[in-house]
């Protein structure tokens, strides 16, 4: 047994004086390097080469092994990282519009139209920001002043003509059944046209609306139909509209409406100064008694892009 006992601790100690069984990797470029892996986190891995010394390679220039499931995940996560850092980042584009108008003498009347508005577009995501003011007033009398502030997003699929969105309004009107009211859909686009010169989007979503100082303050449930048209007729010249129903789960029949038109063309390029003119209409079926259904405004100023 003394002899077994020296034999066995003879081997062990040839085996453990002789040389280990190397690592080999793969680098991105296809070079292999043998070694022995001292260390591997999902930020790097520390390799000990026998000429180089040791190596701490970040994960992203080596290449996975097969079945290396973890470390193709975080290739992926760098390589996904990558693409967005070199992905141009999207800048806003933004107009300021003012229009209005003023007669002083047997009546004095003055109307003013004053909006702002911001888009920016990715190959994934669109935002549109916009508001808007109207003041009008005859012989020191306000017969208008309403505030709409607004934005929308859209979710937008690569290599797809469907889209997701989400949109949320503000409204204030002085002359209006209600003060304040507020609202918020969601739901599914089609880009139905994609030209570069004119592009026409249909939606259809589902919501809510509520009205402050109103005969009804209740959270309403209503759906949303609407489309998006953009059509540059010229290089100077473009076309716009809107369309957007909003019919009322709440109250079976009723509905309301909002929907503009717009026009404009470039006067100077170097100010972005552009003549504009747009048509705007709002509809409610339903609103108190001392209330118009419809509200028709008609714009004409400049607009600036910047």
């Amino acid at each position: 047994m003394k002899n077994w006992g020296i034999a066995v601790g003879l081997i062990v100690g040839i085996a453990g004086s002789g040389p280990a069984i190397a690592d080999e990797i793969e680098l991105v470029n296809g070079d292999r390097l043998k070694g022995h892996v001292v260390e591997r986190t999902e930020h790097h891995i520390v390799f000990e080469h026998a000429q180089l010394g040791r190596l701490e390679l970040p994960v992203s220039s080596v290449a996975p092994e097969p079945g290396d499931v973890a470390l193709s995940a975080v290739q992926d996560d760098v390589d996904a990282a990558a693409a967005n850092a070199l992905e141009p980042k999207a800048e806003w584009k933004s107009s300021f519009e003012l229009g209005g108008s003023a007669v002083f003498g047997n009546s004095d009347t003055q109307t003013m139209t004053i909006a702002v508005g911001s888009t920016r577009e990715t190959e994934r995501h669109r935002t549109e920001l916009g508001l808007r003011y109207y003041y009008d007033a005859s012989n020191g009398d306000r017969t208008d002043n309403k505030l709409r502030a607004g934005i929308q997003h859209d979710w937008l699929i690569p290599d797809s003509r469907w889209f997701w969105f989400a949109s949320g309004a503000y409204d204030y009107d002085e002359f209006e059944s209600w003060e304040h009211r507020v609202a918020g859909h969601g739901g599914v686009g089609y880009e139905w046209f994609t030209k570069e010169d004119f592009q026409l989007s249909l939606r259809a979503g589902l919501g809510a609306v509520r009205e402050f100082n109103s005969p009804n303050t209740n959270t309403r449930p209503e759906g949303l139909l609407g489309y998006d048209l953009a059509w540059q007729i010229t290089e100077k010249q473009s076309f716009e509209s809107r369309l957007r129903i909003f019919p009322d789960f709440d109250d079976t029949g009723e509905y309301r409406l909002l929907g503009h038109v717009g026009w404009k063309v470039l006067l100077d390029e170097e100010m972005n100064m552009n003549l504009f003119a747009r048509i705007e209409d709002e509809y409610q079926s339903k609103v108190g008694p001392n209330s118009k259904h419809n509200d028709l405004r008609i714009a004409v100023g400049l607009a600036f892009d910047f």
